[in-house]
């Protein structure tokens, strides 16, 4: 059994590795491989939801989760015109830097996903100790 937050932590490392490569691609097949080494990049999500569940009380679920879905709601305006300036500043030189960026972003999330994963392993799966 793979436990949550290692899935976590693959997928985030798989949208790391795609968004390097998607930034230094230079023909059509390593945008394809770019693809393929981010397919699992989806799971975080999901894994995200299910620590979450784990980690508060029944009756809190649906605050939890329409919190979330706020928050998922909010980060494209901010992300979209901060990613924006990035592009259009370094265009001419370096015109995947914005996926560098990117990456740099799934790093922190796959630190953070790796300390939980720390942190649960340490207490024998205590969910509570995130909360």
């Amino acid at each position: 059994k793979v436990h949550d937050a290692m899935i976590g932590v693959l997928a985030a490392m798989s949208k790391l590795s795609s968004f390097i490569v998607f930034a230094i691609a230079k023909d059509v097949y390593a945008l394809y491989f770019s693809a393929v080494i981010g397919a699992i990049s989806s799971l975080q999500g999901i894994t995200i939801r299910s620590m979450l569940s784990k980690a508060v009380q029944q009756d809190e679920l649906g605050k939890i989760f329409s919190l979330l879905g706020c928050l998922e709601a909010a980060v494209p305006l901010v992300a979209t015109p901060v990613l924006t300036i990035i592009y259009n500043s370094t265009l001419d030189n370096l015109p995947g830097a914005v996926f560098l960026a990117l990456a740099a972003l799934s790093f922190v999330v796959m630190t953070i996903m790796s300390y939980v994963f720390y942190i649960l392993t340490r207490t024998g799966q205590d969910f509570t100790v995130l909360v």
